[in-house]
């Protein structure tokens, strides 16, 4: 996480704006993730769903 460095960098320097406008952008950076990887969980048990009922009407 180079923002989040940058920010505690920006704190340390005595600059709060910038230190603001970084953890804004890192909250948001870490905010997309943690949706992808939900979004990608939801998609692999759907996959996983539609495997197991194909499977099943086979017998």
């Amino acid at each position: 996480m180079v923002s989040g460095d940058y920010a505690v960098l920006t704190l340390i320097d005595g600059q709060p704006i910038d230190f603001g406008v970084t953890a804004a952008g890192c909250a948001g950076a870490v905010a997309t993730a943690r949706l992808i990887a939900l979004a990608d969980s939801r998609r692999r048990r759907a996959v996983a769903r539609g495997r197991t009922a194909g499977w099943l009407h086979r017998g």
